[in-house]
């Protein structure tokens, strides 16, 4: 059976946006002070996931010489008990991080090759698209209404008020958004179409490209694809328990309608 609702991940599933978050690091480092900021997309991709707060986290404890597996294991609100990382350099990385890139976040990113035909199909196909991601808020509005415009109902990013994937709530904020009444019935799992349909949670898929949305998905109660061309490998996936991994957008499109 379809899935009637597809929640996407932005970055690394919709878009790939590596060079300008890699480029975003770099200006935050060195205009904080810091010398040899020379973030690739490479390594930008190992630290994103989880936020930009998390991701200078995760950038500084690299500069400690934490490996990979362990830069995973750390969330905006945690970090494994033997790293000692300064919070408040995280803090000012971060609001210079916010302040350069809501200016450059479009650079260089761009739709991964055959995103906007796929949208397409599943619009055709009614379908109802929306994004949820753990980008700045603004730049995820922005980004998907410039890229996207009708195929994407809604598009909820981090705010101050909201907490961040792999908590439930910005998938919840979501689904209110596309029900007709906006309210996301607790006792039965469902919420209603704007046809007024009932829609179960079985009917929801959320698409994503890391462990976050793997895990995000599964404090929702919903189904997950992962994809395979972000910032996490295949490996990485399937070690995380990836049930559902797809490598081309018709594996999505079928993954999604069939």
């Amino acid at each position: 059976m379809a899935f009637r609702i597809a929640l996407f991940d932005m970055d690394g599933t919709l878009l790939d946006t590596l060079r300008d978050l890699a480029q975003a690091i770099n200006t935050s480092l060195t205009n904080c002070g810091y010398t040899d900021a020379n973030c690739t997309p490479q390594e930008a991709a190992q630290y994103f996931g989880s936020g930009a707060r998390a991701a200078f986290m995760r950038v500084l404890a690299k500069r400690q010489g934490v490996d990979t597996a362990q830069l995973l294991q750390i969330k905006q609100s945690s970090q494994p008990d033997d790293l000692l990382i300064d919070m408040d350099a995280v803090e000012k990385l971060n609001r210079e991080f916010e302040r350069y890139y809501t200016r450059h976040s479009n650079d260089y990113s761009r739709p991964y090759p055959g995103i906007i035909d796929m949208l397409q199909t599943l619009t055709e196909r009614q379908v109802q698209c929306a994004i949820v991601s753990n980008k700045i808020d603004s730049e995820v509005k922005r980004l998907a209404a410039h890229y996207f415009g009708d195929y994407v109902q809604a598009a909820f990013g981090l705010t101050s008020s909201v907490a961040p994937k792999p908590a439930p709530d910005l998938v919840h904020a979501a689904l209110e958004a596309l029900s007709s009444d906006g309210v996301l019935s607790s006792s039965d799992g469902t919420t209603s179409n704007p046809a007024n349909q009932a829609i179960s949670l079985d009917d929801v898929v959320y698409i994503g490209d890391t462990e976050i949305d793997l895990l995000c998905a599964r404090n929702a109660g919903i189904a997950c694809i992962s994809v395979d061309w972000g910032f996490r490998s295949k490996d990485s996936l399937l070690q995380q328990g990836a049930s559902c991994i797809v490598s081309n957008m018709q594996q999505l499109t079928d993954a999604i309608l069939s």
